[in-house]
């Protein structure tokens, strides 16, 4: 059993279209990331998009974002915040789940930092 929690050592620059990157997991089981956006662009009305290929989930997020706003996706507990406010009327899809082995991560409708924390799962 494994009691570390992964998190990228530098956090992932989501250019302002889409970016795609693997995401990959050890451990035995799937699991819920907790995912950490870091805005970086002007004043902005979007829907953020999150697929993870691997599951076939898709997470959006509607809303406004400014500059240094952080919205924080927490998977495991099923809950979303903007600034540390709760931000849930502004959810649809499903919250993503990470696979052991390759994920392939796309993120739209944001321009920013992207981190993902989770702790491996084993049975």
């Amino acid at each position: 059993m494994s009691d570390i929690v992964i998190t990228r050592l530098l956090p992932l620059l989501i250019k302002p279209l889409f970016t795609t990157f693997t995401e990959t997991v050890g451990g035995t089981e799937r699991l819920a990331p907790v995912i950490t956006l870091t805005y970086d662009d002007t004043i902005i009305t979007t829907t953020v998009s999150i697929a993870n290929a691997a599951t076939g989930e898709t997470f959006e997020w509607t809303g406004d974002l400014a500059p240094a706003d952080v919205l924080v996706i927490d998977c495991e507990d099923c809950h979303v915040k903007l600034n540390g406010s709760a931000a849930m009327l502004l959810v649809d899809g499903q919250f993503l789940h990470l696979v052991p082995g390759a994920n392939v991560i796309t993120v739209s409708g944001f321009s920013g930092t992207c981190n993902f924390t989770y702790r491996a799962r084993y049975v």
